[in-house]
């Protein structure tokens, strides 16, 4: 819908609505929407009367074409506005494991060098690390890169659903406590693995920042695998990140 100036600026105004201008042909040509209702306005360079003109380019087009971050109706942005910092690219990282079973851990780099920062331990029934397969009842992989990194999401394979319960769970820094900014749960409550087929994923739908540090720990991730004792059980996991 076109309209004159005056009406147009107060529908900005009044809705805080973006200004979107194109100048062509010795007009500014103006755009302005809310929800979809879209309203347009011309204004002339060259005008006669040039009070709507000095307006505009006084008090509106410094402030045409913005570049914001788009938010919902509760003030939070929307997801995957903004991807990543500048300079990072994306990295999958993948896990390949066998719960209660020490030495299964398979995190290669391309020439085929073990990736130095997971490691992976088992715990009894009475929650001290085992090196007895036969005994442990938890499985627990440590990722701590040597850099910064923002997390996105991750995710987890298997190829048969397991004949007894296992359970998962991921914390964040968890070498720090929660009063401190760390040991966060990213999934809680238990992920039972004999309600999934294949495949698991987690998407914090964008990136969070957590930063290296080698006396804190404060970018390790935890992930957790509780289990009858001694069961063996193949898993493929994936933790998806900028870096």
């Amino acid at each position: 819908m076109l309209i004159e100036w005056s009406e147009f600026k107060s529908f900005i105004n009044e809705r805080n609505a973006d200004l979107l201008q194109v100048q062509k042909d010795g007009n500014y040509y103006l755009f302005a929407q809310d929800g979809n209702l879209q309203l347009e306005c011309i204004i002339d360079q060259n005008p006669t009367d040039t009070t709507d003109l000095i307006d505009f380019e006084t008090n509106y087009l410094p402030f045409a074409n913005p570049k914001r971050v788009r938010f919902d109706s509760t003030g939070r942005p929307f997801a995957r506005f903004a991807i990543a910092s500048e300079g990072f690219t994306f990295k999958c990282l993948t896990v390949i494991f066998t719960t209660a079973s020490n030495g299964s851990l398979r995190c290669k780099n391309p020439d085929q060098t073990d990736v130095n920062f997971i490691t992976y331990k088992t715990f009894d029934a009475q929650n001290n690390e085992t090196l007895v397969d036969l005994l442990a009842v938890k499985t627990q992989i440590d990722i701590e890169p040597p850099y910064d990194f923002e997390i996105v999401g991750g995710r987890i394979w298997q190829k048969e659903v397991p004949l007894t319960p296992i359970y998962g769970h991921m914390i964040g820094v968890p070498d720090l406590s929660e009063e401190y900014g760390g040991s966060k749960r990213l999934c809680d409550g238990g992920l039972n693995f004999q309600f999934i087929n294949n495949t698991y994923g987690i998407d914090g739908r964008a990136p969070k920042m957590l930063y290296y540090n080698p006396e804190l720990h404060t970018n390790k991730i935890r992930v957790q695998f509780h289990h009858n004792i001694g069961v063996k059980h193949d898993f493929m996991f994936s933790l998806e990140h900028y870096k």
